[in-house]
């Protein structure tokens, strides 16, 4: 039996454990070109979410150095 628990406010959390494989070349390249759409699709954040910290976003940058992070910046 697979069981996944999560807070009920964390819509974009999921029982897919993609993250296992998120160290592959193959998953950071994907990263890297895709669009905000298509990785809310697999689980990240939309922009706009209260999860886009400057610490968030800073550790994205790390993560995926070539990933356009400026949809996911505050809009103050």
């Amino acid at each position: 039996m697979h069981l996944g628990f999560r807070p009920p406010a964390l819509q974009w959390g999921q029982r897919v454990a993609w993250a296992a494989k998120s160290f592959t070349t193959e998953w950071v390249e994907f990263v890297n070109r895709a669009t905000p759409r298509q990785l809310q699709a697999l689980g990240f954040p939309p922009p706009g979410h209260r999860y886009w910290t400057t610490e968030t976003l800073a550790g994205m940058a790390l993560r995926y150095p070539k990933l356009d992070l400026l949809p996911w910046q505050p809009t103050n």
